[in-house]
C-alpha cells in the first residue's frame, strides 16, 4: 500500500532529518521542545500531519517520559 508518510524529529539534529526525509519522501520537521512553545509544536505538527496518511516521530528518552529536573538520568 502506498502511504503519504510525514516524518518529524524530536530536538535539533541535522543528520537524522536527512535520513527521515529520504525514507518518507517528504521533508522532515524538527519538534524542538527547548526552543519552541507547545503551541508552535502543535501548529507545526498539525500543519504537516494533516496532509499525510501516517506520521512518524523519531525521538529519544524524554519525549514521553518528561524531563528530569534534577539533572540525573
Amino acid at each position: 500500500k502506498s502511504l503519504n508518510v510525514q516524518a518529524f524529529k524530536k530536538g535539533p539534529d541535522y543528520i537524522d532529518p536527512i535520513w527521515l526525509s529520504q525514507a518518507s519522501g517528504n521533508p522532515c520537521y524538527n519538534l524542538d521542545f527547548y526552543n519552541m512553545s507547545e503551541d508552535e509544536i502543535t501548529q507545526l505538527y498539525g500543519q504537516y500531519a494533516s496532509n499525510s496518511d501516517i506520521t512518524i516521530i523519531e525521538g529519544n528518552k524524554g519525549l514521553y517520559d518528561g524531563m528530569n529536573v534534577t539533572g540525573g538520568d
